[in-house]
Formats: structure tokens, C-alpha cells, sequence
């Protein structure tokens, strides 16, 4: 969406959009090349070519995806090749909601370092990106509420669980706890986002993505955050 062009425009930063579409915070099953490529583009993925300055596996998974399953994500890398990321003052790390639908990967424990645990990938991030560049303010923003209304697939997040029987809301949480165990911030969006069942079809396109109105919506919501906690940095 372009909910990063609108946070630009709401607050006068500079955005650099560099959103994966499909991909996680954490690990996925690589036994296959297709599923190798996209944990190439998983955040904790992300954050090791970002501390390392070494995009190769990045752009070869790039390139097998846009070959081989019609995924292009040519634009986002060139994006994210062209940061450098001494001179960025914010990074906000939108996840999850891939991971809790995946019925692959876990929450893990505060402290964990593995990549399938949610709070593990979040903790690799942190590590990787501060350890290179700890001038960056991070802040975490965890998945929405889910909604698909009517019959067959219908589910309410709030009320349907994943495969291993969590909840989302107990990824986003587990989100919000590993970021204040590294002391730092995280807007809880399925606690404190204001989207429900109720205005679901307002604000969506489908149970997950937002729509235009959505995307303001997020753009807002994200902006006052932000200058909730760094307008005077």
C-alpha cells in the first residue's frame, strides 16, 4: 500500500518503502528453493544483509522469485540496497501476521535466538541492526485484528486459533513483549489499533489487507504514533 508515501506527507519525513510482500519476522521451512528465497526476504534476513552490508543472497533470492514464481520484488531491494543506514533516524517493523498464519513458527522465550520463535527473530533483528547502527530509533508495530466474514473460510482472529492452536493476538503480544525486552517500542495495532469485526469491511479489501481508506487509516495512526515518541529527537 501506500501508507509510507502518506506518513511522509503527514509529518514531513523522508520514507524509503521496502515492504516484502508474503514474507515473516522469522524463518521458514527452506527444504524447498522457493521456500529459501522467501526466508532470504524475512526480516531477520533483512536485518543480517543490512549489519553486513552484503545484499548477494538478497538479490539471488530476488531474482529466483521474480524467475520462477512471478514475485517481483525488484523495486523494494534496489530501495533497500540504496539506504544507508547511518543517516536514518527511524525504522518501523511491521510482522507477524505471515508467522501466526504459517502454523510454522513458534512464540518462543524471552531470551531466545531462533529464528522460528517470533520473539527469537525479533531479538536477532534488534541485535543486528543496533549492534551496526545504534544511532536507529526502532519501533514495532504488530499485525491487525483478521476478519473473514461469511461462510466456509469465515474466522474471527479473536476467536480462531492457528494450527498449533495460538492465537494472533498472542503473537502480537509476544511482539510487544520481546520489544520492551529490548527496550524498545511497540504499537500493539490488534490491541490498540481500533479495527474490529464491526468496521472490518470498512477499512479491508479481503480478511488481511487494508484498502485505501485502510491504508490512511494506518498512515495516521502511525504518524501520530511516531511523533508520540520522537518529535522532539
Amino acid at each position: 500500500g501506500n501508507y509510507p508515501e502518506q506518513i511522509a506527507t503527514i509529518i514531513g519525513a523522508t520514507t524509503y518503502k521496502v515492504g516484502f510482500g508474503g514474507c515473516r519476522m522469522g524463518s521458514r521451512d527452506i527444504s524447498t528453493e522457493t521456500g529459501n528465497a522467501y526466508n532470504e526476504l524475512s526480516m531477520y534476513k533483512l536485518s543480517e544483509a543490512i549489519k553486513n552490508s552484503d545484499f548477494t543472497a538478497t538479490t539471488a533470492a530476488v531474482e529466483y522469485l521474480k524467475n520462477n514464481v512471478s514475485d517481483d520484488n525488484t523495486i523494494a531491494l534496489n530501495v533497500l540496497k540504496s539506504i544507508d543506514f547511518s543517516t536514518i533516524d527511524f525504522v518501523t517493523i511491521f510482522y507477524g501476521s505471515n508467522d501466526w498464519a504459517s502454523d510454522y513458527n513458534t512464540i518462543g522465550a524471552e531470551n531466545s535466538t531462533d529464528p522460528k520463535d517470533i520473539k527469537g527473530a525479533v531479538n536477532i533483528i534488534v541485535n543486528n541492526l543496533m549492534t551496526k547502527y545504534p544511532n536507529l530509533k526502532i519501533l514495532f508495530i504488530t499485525p491487525t485484528h483478521r476478519f473473514f466474514g461469511g461462510t466456509g473460510s469465515a474466522y474471527d482472529s479473536d476467536t480462531t486459533p492457528n494450527a498449533l492452536g495460538v492465537y494472533l493476538s498472542e503473537f502480537c503480544n509476544a511482539i510487544e513483549e520481546s520489544a520492551n525486552y529490548n527496550h524498545l517500542p511497540c504499537l500493539n495495532m490488534y490491541r490498540r489499533g481500533g479495527l474490529n469485526k464491526y468496521n472490518h469491511n470498512l477499512l479491508f479489501t479481503d480478511g488481511v489487507h487494508p484498502n485505501n481508506s485502510g491504508y490512511t487509516y494506518l498512515a495516521r495512526k502511525f504518524s501520530a504514533y511516531l511523533q508520540s515518541l520522537f518529535k522532539y529527537y
